[in-house]
């Protein structure tokens, strides 16, 4: 196996980062609108969550993992919508750089180690199509 060199997996990270983001920002915006029930209640929680009132934020019906992520942003002026949108892409970032340390540390090849990120870098982005009470700790 071929030892790659430190710098050079940065810049493959950053190039894969970079795609990313541009993708997720494409997917994003087109599909602001995208809404559905689930989707709708969990936004009433987050808004719930930033104003303080955390009694009522608490559902057992949705995980508040998501809720928590979304609720510093409507705190700060953000409408629901974008607020959501902006915690599954930084959530997907995470995701990102955590399956490409995974692959560092499974010493995958390169080849293979690209082929895996781009998989995610482009399968992620296409599911912030759905709304995020789909895709996280349901």
């Amino acid at each position: 196996m071929k030892i790659i060199s430190p710098s050079t997996q940065k810049k493959q990270f950053t190039l894969i980062l970079v795609f990313y983001l541009f993708f997720a920002s494409i997917f994003g915006f087109a599909y602001r609108f995208a809404l559905n029930p689930d989707g709708i209640s969990q936004l009433i929680l987050a808004g719930y969550a930033a104003e303080g009132k955390f009694l009522q934020s608490v559902s057992s019906s949705w995980s508040l993992l998501l809720i928590w992520l979304i609720s510093p942003f409507i705190y700060f002026g953000f409408d629901g919508l974008t607020s959501a949108r902006i915690a599954v892409a930084l959530t997907g970032i995470g995701l990102l750089f955590s399956s490409w340390l995974l692959s560092l540390r499974f010493g995958l090849s390169q080849n293979i180690r690209f082929i895996a990120m781009m998989i995610h870098h482009y399968a992620f982005p296409f599911f912030m199509v759905h709304f995020p009470a789909l895709l996280l700790l349901r």
